[in-house]
């Protein structure tokens, strides 16, 4: 009896997959991660990152973290559309909730021509019903490029808040692709106003009869000053307009605010003002860093971000 003998065969789908995940791959090694790719089980995760403390800049030596992202790398000769299981997508936002967020990243075209883009994991609650194979499909955006240096403020801000960010990281988005400073200073007011919110409960106790006003003023002077590092609010006029959406935020409590805004346990499980202070300032900080970061890489079309601006951004990361 006598057996063909033949090598193992590859396709072009194969060479574009391997390319496009190498590719991925040298970009998210530059936010300083240890990375590494899984084997074994297919959990649908094809890139393992343990994260650094903080975004690394232009630091020599780092600590990680201990917090893990996952990133699901997909090529496409075109178009930035890709199917994937229901269930698989169900177990990325079952870890982003969690605390190890998933992200897809899909690089559409080739050789130099390649471009990749990000999927994140907020936007994977929006899908249509699967199709006959039990597919949904997954669609990124073109004005949500993929780069390292915006990618590590981002993991670093879903890594530290993946449950908040699973509920406001639209919003967020909206933020960081403001078009010029009074459209990022809206979207800015609209995030005091979601962050603030669940703080009223924990406020009332203190304020002697229960005046909203109260809650307002202890709220803006811890938040306000993580996430106006540009100082795009003056002291006067802008306090008086973050004042005004926090009373806003607050009075929506009172009403139908348990099912439209985020809940206090979602920023921290403290049951204090100042507990609860802390993790929102933390929040706030990790917001407007990687706002920074993307408006260094796309700056407003009006506005000239120089080197001391960059600087600052850098810097803040680390204090």
């Amino acid at each position: 009896m006598s057996y063909l003998l033949t090598m193992a065969s590859r396709t072009a789908g194969n060479v574009k997959g391997a390319l496009g995940e190498a590719t991925v791959l040298a970009e998210l090694l530059r936010t300083g991660s240890a990375v590494n790719a899984l084997t074994g089980d297919d959990t649908g995760w094809d890139l393992h990152m343990h994260i650094p403390t903080a975004p690394i800049g232009s630091r020599k030596k780092w600590q990680l973290s201990g917090l893990v992202v996952h990133v699901q790398v997909k090529a496409r000769q075109r178009g930035l559309s890709v199917r994937v299981g229901e269930s698989t997508v169900a177990g990325w936002l079952a870890g982003s909730r969690s605390g190890t967020p998933t992200f897809l990243i899909l690089v559409s075209g080739s050789g130099e021509a390649a471009r990749s883009y990000r999927v994140d994991p907020h936007e994977m609650l929006h899908l249509g019903e699967p199709d006959t194979r039990g597919d949904v499909l997954l669609t990124a955006h073109r004005n949500a490029p993929f780069d390292h240096l915006t990618f590590a403020y981002l993991a670093d801000l879903w890594a530290h808040h993946g449950l908040l960010m699973m509920t406001i990281g639209e919003d967020v988005e909206r933020l960081v692709r403001a078009s010029d400073s009074s459209d990022y200073r809206a979207h800015l007011l609209n995030i005091v106003g979601l962050l603030a919110a669940p703080a009223v409960p924990l406020l009332e106790p203190m304020d002697n009869g229960g005046s909203l006003l109260s809650a307002g003023a202890s709220i803006f002077p811890a938040l306000l000053p993580s996430l106006d590092p540009e100082n795009l609010f003056d002291a006067a006029s802008g306090q008086d307009d973050v004042y005004q959406e926090l009373l806003q935020a607050a009075g929506s409590y009172h009403g139908a605010w348990s099912d439209t805004i985020v809940k206090a346990w979602m920023i921290s499980p403290s049951a204090t003002w100042e507990g609860f202070a802390e993790d929102m300032k933390s929040a706030a900080k990790r917001i407007s860093e990687y706002a920074a970061a993307c408006r260094m890489i796309r700056p407003w079309p009006n506005v000239v971000l120089g080197p001391a601006v960059a600087h600052r951004a850098v810097a803040r990361a680390f204090r």
